[in-house]
């Protein structure tokens, strides 16, 4: 009876462990190019990486997508809230200056989310239009004032929706 109580202990903790979100600090361009490819390989479906700045609420999502095997992207989610109404316009530019398709999202297509989303086409665009947002429309140093949180990411070194 004690080893099954161990057992069962012992795959409680790993599906919490497994749930957990990762969460990263000291994002240079170097480390949030390797956070983004992890959340495109390793994440699940509807995996997250959120970006905040410190003690804010400005931030941005990042959010996989898996159409079918080797269909995959990576969408960017600025949520139509009260803090974001001021950076809407600039968001929709920087959308448009890198050639990124968008739309605006109504709370029953997104998982109750109302969201102006850009969906991003390769892992160079994904970082180049993170660190555009942060930069140029938040004004703050992405590698001491941010912090990353992924979530739905793999442990392993799998790629989730890639056929070998």
């Amino acid at each position: 009876m004690f080893v099954l109580a161990f057992v069962v202990a012992g795959l409680v903790y790993s599906v919490r462990w497994l749930n957990a979100p990762l969460k990263k600090r000291n994002l240079t361009p170097e480390r949030l190019g390797q956070l983004v490819e992890m959340l495109l390989y390793r994440g699940f479906d509807r995996a997250e990486m959120t970006i905040r700045v410190n003690r804010s609420e400005r931030g941005l999502r990042l959010r996989k997508y898996i159409v079918a095997d080797n269909q995959v992207g990576l969408r960017c989610v600025l949520p139509t809230a009260e803090w974001s109404a001021p950076y809407r316009e600039a968001f929709r530019s920087v959308l448009q200056r890198y050639d990124v398709p968008y739309a605006e999202t109504l709370p029953d297509e997104d998982g109750g989310i109302h969201a102006l989303n850009g969906d991003l086409e390769d892992l160079a665009r994904a970082s180049s239009v993170t660190r555009a947002v942060f930069t140029d429309i938040y004004g703050v140093d992405m590698t001491t004032e941010c912090f990353a949180y992924l979530e739905r990411i793999h442990p392993g070194n799998v790629r989730i929706g890639w056929t070998a």
